[in-house]
């Protein structure tokens, strides 16, 4: 009896008794290592992404040094080749002298910067434009000049055709003008009677003496004055 007794006290007392719970709390020291995990996550996140970021960058950057380079070659292929057609072609020497020293100077240039291959090419163009305008201000006083030289020609053969017709002219009139009748001796023209003493005219004029058969010549006299005289 006592047996039972003691039997049933004790389980009232487990009956009575709460249980343990068997759930592990998590431990400090997890708990550290998951969150750096997780860190360490993130800052190698950040780090491909900002290692992809500056590759693309480099690219662009290349990519910009390129073009830049590239716009610089070509157009300094256009000016060696404007310097060359242009020899002889320009009004003022001047701008040629300048393009070449830009061509020299842009074709030594060594840089990373694309910045300083682009300024490069607004001075180079400028020049080149300079040469052009004096190509075409030659070309308009070459044209000029050559007008006023066809000009002078056509004035020196209209000169020339004007005096050959003057010169045909010249020739037909005296071809058309009669021919002049020789002079009559004077020794064997009629002579007329004049009286000696007289006035007589034309001084050497003959006549036959109104007084005898002998001839008078028209003479200056003593007096000055044309007389028939012997």
């Amino acid at each position: 009896m006592a047996i039972i007794l003691s039997l049933a006290l004790f389980v009232a007392s487990v009956v009575r008794t709460p249980a343990t719970s068997t759930t592990a709390t998590p431990s400090p020291t997890h708990s550290v290592s998951a969150a750096e995990r997780a860190a360490d996550r993130s800052r190698k996140a950040a780090e491909r992404k900002e290692r992809l970021l500056r590759q693309q960058q480099e690219r662009e950057a290349k990519r910009h040094l390129a073009e830049a380079k590239s716009a610089l070659t070509s157009k300094l292929n256009d000016a060696r080749g404007l310097l060359t057609s242009s020899d002889g072609n320009v009004a003022d020497p001047a701008t040629r002298d300048a393009l070449n020293t830009l061509i020299t100077t842009d074709a030594a240039l060594n840089s990373t910067n694309p910045d300083d291959w682009t300024s490069a090419v607004q001075p180079l163009q400028l020049a080149m434009d300079s040469v052009n305008a004096s190509e075409a201000k030659k070309q308009q006083d070459d044209a000029a000049a050559a007008q006023r030289q066809a000009q002078a020609d056509a004035d020196a053969a209209k000169a020339r055709a004007e005096e050959e017709q003057r010169q045909q002219d010249l020739r037909a009139a005296q071809q058309q003008a009669p021919a002049p009748q020789p002079q009559q001796d004077q020794s064997q023209q009629p002579m007329g009677t004049a009286h000696g003493g007289a006035f007589c005219t034309p001084e050497g004029a003959r006549a036959q003496s109104d007084r005898s058969s002998r001839i008078l010549t028209c003479r200056v006299a003593a007096d000055g004055r044309l007389r028939w005289k012997l």
